[in-house]
C-alpha cells in the first residue's frame, strides 16, 4: 500500500470517529437517563425485552458491551479495552435487529490500527452469545456504517471480497457462529 492511500485511510478513520461517536440519544433504539453518565449509552431491545449498554472505558474511546435482562440481570459481555488505552476497540455504531433477537455493533481501533478495518460484532439472543460477523463470513468489515432490515439482515462492506454482503443473522450456519474466544485487545466476561 502506497504512503498517500495509507495516509487517506488514516484521515478517513479518523473523520469516521469524530462523525459515528456513540453518544447517548443520537442513534434510533438508543435512549439516556438521567442516572446514566454521559460514557453510557443504552440501547432497549424492540420488545422491551434486553438492553444493551454500551460504556465507554478509561481514558480513550474504547468500550465495552453488556447485554442485560429487563431485571438487570448480567447475560453477556465483552470488554474491548486495553491497557494502555491505544489498542482496544471502541464502538462506533450499534443497533437492534427488529425482531429483537441480535445486537449489532461495529468496532474502531481505539489507536487507529488498521483504519480500513471495523470489525462486526453481534449478540445472539437465542445463544446467549457475542459473535464475529468478520470471523462468521471469514471477511473483513471495511465501513462502520452496517444497515439492518427485518427481521435480521445485516448489509455491509468487506474488505477482502470487495463486496457488499446481506446475510441474515438467525440463517448463519451454527458452524459459523462460533463466539469469538481469543481476543488480543478484550475479553469475554460471562
Amino acid at each position: 500500500m502506497g504512503a498517500s492511500r495509507a495516509g487517506s485511510h488514516e484521515i478517513a478513520y479518523w473523520m469516521v470517529r469524530l462523525l459515528t461517536r456513540v453518544q447517548p440519544g443520537n442513534r434510533p433504539g438508543c435512549t439516556a437517563t438521567s442516572s446514566l453518565s454521559p460514557t453510557r449509552a443504552q440501547y432497549d431491545s424492540p420488545d422491551k425485552g434486553l438492553v444493551a449498554l454500551v460504556v465507554t472505558v478509561g481514558k480513550s474511546s474504547e468500550s465495552r458491551v453488556e447485554v442485560r435482562s429487563e431485571t438487570g440481570r448480567l447475560l453477556a459481555a465483552r470488554d474491548y479495552s486495553s491497557r494502555d488505552g491505544e489498542h482496544g476497540f471502541g464502538v462506533v455504531k450499534a443497533v437492534w435487529t427488529p425482531d429483537s433477537k441480535f445486537f449489532v455493533y461495529s468496532l474502531a481501533n481505539s489507536g487507529g490500527h488498521q483504519p480500513w478495518h471495523f470489525p462486526v460484532e453481534f449478540y445472539a439472543r437465542v445463544q446467549n452469545e457475542i459473535l464475529s460477523l468478520d470471523d462468521a463470513l471469514r471477511d473483513a468489515v471495511m465501513s462502520p456504517q452496517f444497515s439492518i432490515a427485518a427481521p435480521d439482515r445485516v448489509t455491509a462492506e468487506f474488505w477482502f471480497s470487495r463486496q457488499t454482503k446481506t446475510v441474515a443473522l438467525a440463517g448463519l450456519p451454527p458452524t459459523q457462529r462460533t463466539p469469538k474466544r481469543q481476543q488480543p485487545t478484550g475479553h469475554l466476561d460471562r
